[in-house]
């Protein structure tokens, strides 16, 4: 008997002990635990919208008095405190964007010819970096530098190329002929497919009537895609 009142009796205080530690306060998490904790919960889209409102209501206010140097300097510190801290959740929200992307059909590409000449192809190469403000060299870049870049969406790959491609246009066509481009652009924008969805070397195809345009990016570790190169296909017309 003594033995089932005693197997009772540490049942009971096992029942109340646990109870016990059920109802005491949680022990502080650390600063470090904390911060990671809210960063696990924090998306992408809360960074990119935290960003957005920080530039109307910082921004915003200084139009009528800023230089536009002031208002680029400005955003490129915004982007700082908002953008390239977190630069390793917006490249996983890339890697998405990629993901997401029709596959361009290599078939698509058979018998079509460059657009650019062996002279303009290089010239164009030469400048895409410069015109786009994406640097071309695998170098260090300042903070403000980085900030910008990263405040012009060039985290985006999409975005890279087509500030990529634009300047590339204007270099061959002229500033007249791209006008019209960017014209029949607005009024049918080109369709956009991926030809490479590594998200380290991505290559973006902008689809637009007979024509193909391919960009190739770099992802560097800073949080921004840079061009490598660039074609410019076209469908040989069909003689009459």
């Amino acid at each position: 008997m003594k033995f089932y009142v005693s197997a009772a009796t540490v049942a009971l205080l096992m029942f109340l002990s646990a109870l016990a530690r059920g109802t005491e306060p949680p022990t502080a998490k650390p600063e470090a635990d904390k911060k990671e904790a809210i960063r696990e919960k924090t998306t992408a889209k809360d960074i990119l919208e935290a960003y957005r409102q920080a530039v109307y209501e910082k921004l915003y206010p200084k139009l009528p008095d800023s230089r536009l140097e002031d208002m680029h300097e400005l955003a490129a510190q915004l982007a700082t405190e908002h953008l390239i801290p977190n630069r390793e959740l917006l490249h996983h929200r890339a890697e998405r964007l990629l993901e997401s992307l029709p596959e361009l059909d290599a078939g698509r590409l058979d018998g079509m010819q460059p657009v650019l000449n062996e002279d303009e192809q290089k010239q164009v190469e030469a400048v895409i970096g410069k015109s786009s403000g994406l640097p071309r060299e695998d170098k260090e870049l300042p903070e403000d530098t980085v900030g910008m870049l990263m405040a012009s969406s060039l985290w985006n790959p999409m975005h890279a190329a087509k500030a990529a491609r634009a300047p590339s246009m204007v270099r061959v066509l002229g500033t007249t002929e791209y006008g019209k481009r960017a014209l029949l652009e607005s009024l049918a924008p080109s369709k956009i497919a991926a030809l490479d969805k590594n998200s380290e070397k991505p290559a973006i195809a902008f689809l637009a009537g007979p024509e193909v345009f391919i960009v190739w990016l770099e992802y560097s570790s800073d949080g921004y895609y840079t061009p490598i190169r660039v074609k410019w296909l076209a469908e040989v017309a069909k003689e009459q």
